[in-house]
């Protein structure tokens, strides 16, 4: 496929996935069981509560590079941000080997626990990060090299969406400061973006389920640990 081609293959197919109801025939026992095990509900920004203080958000232009550094800073990715590594040409940058946390460390930070828990830590891969555990996407200049096509969750941080709630806040470990001039516009985009990265997991599971025959077609299968 050439540039773009497999993004806008996904895309397509889960606007053809989506222009009927999931629990239609043959897969009405599959939707009823998924129901049972995730929120297959899409959120809109609207539907968020923003903690997030008032004109609080990422300036990474003067960051120290925290975000990009450490195993609990494992960027994990989703079958869009596959897509469109394979699009770009890097796909060597996608990685299953996922780093491992200590028991008292997941009892210090319930967030990062639940993401070890989670299908999605299990199933989907990461951007590789290098022996020192910094992501290997970092440039020496301190600079995304895959920026702007980098991956959702990094595109939303330090945004982060809490599901059980509902609520949007700032990471602690972002120590950007307020931006009076980019008070508005910014933090929509933020916000939009925190919503996005939620939706992608819940459009990633249905599709896995429904079409996996399909996405296999795609080339994206092979980087899942898929089925379970």
């Amino acid at each position: 496929m050439t540039d773009g081609e497999v993004s806008a293959a996904l895309n397509e197919l889960w606007a053809d996935l989506s222009r009927r109801p999931l629990w239609r025939r043959p897969y009405t026992w599959l939707y009823i069981k998924l129901m049972t095990k995730y929120r297959l509900k899409l959120l809109s920004p609207k539907d968020v509560k923003i903690l997030v203080p008032r004109g609080k958000v990422n300036y990474c232009h003067e960051c120290c590079d925290n975000c990009c550094l450490g195993k609990h800073s494992a960027v994990l990715l989703h079958l869009q941000d596959i897509a469109m590594l394979l699009d770009k040409g890097h796909e060597s940058y996608i990685s299953q080997e996922k780093p491992t946390f200590a028991k008292e460390v997941l009892n210090e930070r319930p967030a990062l626990e639940r993401n070890q828990r989670s299908v999605y830590w299990r199933v989907f891969p990461i951007i590789k990060q290098n022996k020192f555990h910094a992501c290997s996407a970092l440039g020496v200049d301190g600079l995304c090299k895959l920026y702007p096509n980098w991956p959702l969750s990094c595109a939303r941080f330090p945004y982060s969406l809490h599901a059980d709630d509902k609520r949007i806040f700032f990471s602690p470990r972002c120590p950007s400061y307020l931006l009076d001039e980019v008070r508005g516009a910014r933090a929509a985009v933020m916000i939009k973006a925190a919503v996005e990265a939620y939706n992608a997991q819940i459009k990633d599971i249905i599709l896995l389920h429904y079409v996996p025959e399909k996405l296999s077609e795609l080339g994206l299968m092979k980087y899942l640990k898929w089925p379970l």
